[in-house]
């Protein structure tokens, strides 16, 4: 599989890992790809109760991908996602995006 291939393949795998994921089954590995590190998937955290989600993978040439994926609701993204768009730091999207300690 190409370079081009497989971070295509990562760029959509956001949707079927974590939470609500649109494929069950997938597993950490993805051809030469492996998960490294995710962000929160408890129901309860504020990035998923914001739609947000993303996923780490680390490449066999030592270099890494984030896959990310944020909501899909004309009800809440005008509140959780949008003001990113504007530079907003204090959004739930922005804040789930953000890595905690």
């Amino acid at each position: 599989m190409n370079d081009i291939l497989l971070r295509a393949i990562l760029a959509m795998d956001a949707y079927n890992q974590g939470y609500n994921p649109g494929v069950l089954g997938v597993g950490e590995q993805i051809g030469t790809a492996t998960k490294f590190l995710q962000s929160d998937i408890n129901p309860d955290e504020v990035g998923v109760s914001a739609g947000f989600y993303a996923v780490a993978y680390a490449l066999a040439d030592g270099s890494k991908v984030i896959s990310y994926r944020g909501t899909d609701s004309l009800i809440f993204d005008p509140f959780t996602g949008w003001p990113v768009a504007f530079g907003s730091t204090t959004s739930s999207q922005a804040a789930a995006a953000s890595p905690s300690d």
